[in-house]
């Protein structure tokens, strides 16, 4: 039997305000809840911290948030903001305020609500918690080591102690850090120099520690400071120079239009570049001193060119560039078998630009040693290398005019004056006497 029509409409109508009242209800009752993006991995904060905050809600936007801090029974509010219609995300930050907390335990409460009438008309609130240390106070550093007395262009050595563990500490000389490295005993060994052209008497060292927090403390020490002056060089660039050693720069500068522009961008750019990888290598150490007794210089060698050796290039007659040569250049016979200057591991082997065939050795506390021009590498990466282990043969590989050892010592990526390491009397001055290590040469 055929419905009424009246009966018909009054159907179609209920279904129709049903399906609308769902709708309704499933947009103004949604039960999505906000998302709270936060930085997770913070284990520490301090007065200064602050704390970037992003809140999203993708149904009917966001209400309010509410961040709060719990320490002990202290209920603090950081953060407390209302929203207007239509607003789905919301990106800010907070700071912890600058009184009432004390170092310890806290908790951060992040609530944050949207505009939804679920929950009988409250919305969905997300809550993120996150627990921390508070820590006002900078780490207390005692210096245990008494003289320090440098060259420029030379090193030394601190030994300090800290009040906590700390995130880094280190000594700053200018705008260069050389980090500190704890050992067994809860001490710090801190390997630093006065870098070539920085004037010790004029810029002192700073010691320095920062804890997880971000908190900074730094110190001055006993410190005395010996200028030096560098050797000038001129060196004349013949055609014949050119010819036989820029050819193998080619790839790396393709622009260049002759052998010269060659050498320009050569003894220019990728020096500097060549510079920068030793640099970036400096954290590529051992914790500890790998090295036992004093530095040995190459066998049978005699010097060829000077740390810091200041030098004019000269082509035709007009200077043409200036450098400075780092490390120093030792020539025996060629090919002669190069030896390592002391205990170490082995972290670089391979071609370098401007130094060529290279083996780079790392003696721990950032100190390494560079061997380079080699023309035959016998060891690998990785390997321990005892005092005088064969590392290759000698050669003109790089920008080299003839068969040599350029030999470099570095601490942090700074290349210092190796002659130093040389010196048994100065290394028990400068080191031993400073660390209370048995060197292998005192035991019995």
């Amino acid at each position: 039997m055929a419905l009424h029509p009246r009966k018909t409409l009054f159907l179609i109508l209920a279904a129709i305000i049903l399906v609308g009242a769902a709708v309704a209800y499933l947009h103004f009752f949604e039960g999505k809840i906000p998302q709270i993006q936060i930085k997770t991995d913070m284990s520490h904060a301090t007065k200064e911290t602050s704390f970037p905050l992003k809140v999203t809600d993708q149904g009917m936007g966001l209400r309010n948030v509410l961040v709060q801090s719990w320490q002990g029974d202290n209920l603090m509010t950081l953060l407390e903001k209302s929203f207007p219609a239509n607003q789905y995300a919301w990106e800010g930050e907070f700071s912890l305020p600058k009184q009432g907390l004390h170092d310890g335990p806290m908790e951060i409460v992040i609530q944050a609500t949207d505009k939804s009438l679920a929950n009988w008309g409250q919305g969905n609130t997300a809550i993120f918690r996150q627990s921390l240390t508070f820590d006002a106070t900078p780490p207390r550093i005692s210096v245990i080591s008494d003289a320090h007395n440098l060259n420029q262009g030379g090193a030394g050595l601190i030994v300090y102690a800290l009040s906590e563990e700390v995130s880094h500490s280190g000594v700053v000389v200018d705008d260069t850090f050389f980090p500190g490295y704890r050992q067994e005993s809860d001490e710090y060994f801190c390997l630093f120099a006065i870098p070539f052209d920085i004037d010790p008497v004029k810029h002192r060292p700073v010691l320095t520690a920062t804890d997880f927090a971000g908190n900074t403390a730094q110190t001055t020490f006993y410190f005395h400071g010996n200028r030096r002056s560098f050797r000038e060089d001129t060196l004349n660039i013949s055609d014949a120079f050119l010819e036989n050693v820029m050819p193998q720069f080619h790839n790396t500068f393709p622009e260049a239009e002759s052998l010269l522009e060659l050498y320009l961008l050569v003894n220019r750019d990728l020096r500097a570049r060549n510079i920068a990888f030793l640099q970036s290598l400096a954290a590529t150490t051992s914790p500890t001193p790998l090295w036992d007794d004093v530095f040995m210089r190459q066998p049978r060698s005699a010097p060829r060119a000077g740390f810091a050796d200041h030098r004019t290039y000269v082509y035709n007659g007009e200077v043409i560039d200036h450098q400075v040569h780092m490390g120093i250049d030792l020539a025996s016979t060629a090919f002669d078998a190069i030896v390592s200057a002391n205990r170490g591991q082995v972290i670089f082997t391979g071609e370098l630009g401007i130094y060529g065939q290279t083996v780079i050795l790392d003696h721990g506390l950032g100190l390494h040693s560079l061997y380079a021009h080699l023309s035959q590498i016998l060891v690998s990466e990785g390997e321990m290398i005892e005092k005088g282990h064969v590392l290759g043969r000698s050669g003109m590989t790089g920008l080299a005019a003839g068969d040599h050892l350029h030999f470099e010592i570095l601490i942090s990526g700074v290349s210092i004056n190796p002659i130093e390491w040389w010196d048994e009397q100065w290394l028990n001055h400068n080191f031993w006497s400073k660390t209370g290590l048995v060197r292998q040469d005192d035991q019995p």
